[in-house]
């Protein structure tokens, strides 16, 4: 459970990160 706490932690921030992204490109692409 420790370990999968710890994974989480770890991936959020890169997968918030890709998020972040996704939505500037998109509206990027929309304006």
């Amino acid at each position: 459970m420790t370990f999968d706490f710890a994974f989480i932690l770890s991936t959020l921030p890169a997968f918030l990160n890709a998020v972040g992204v996704t939505l500037q490109v998109g509206l990027i692409a929309i304006a």
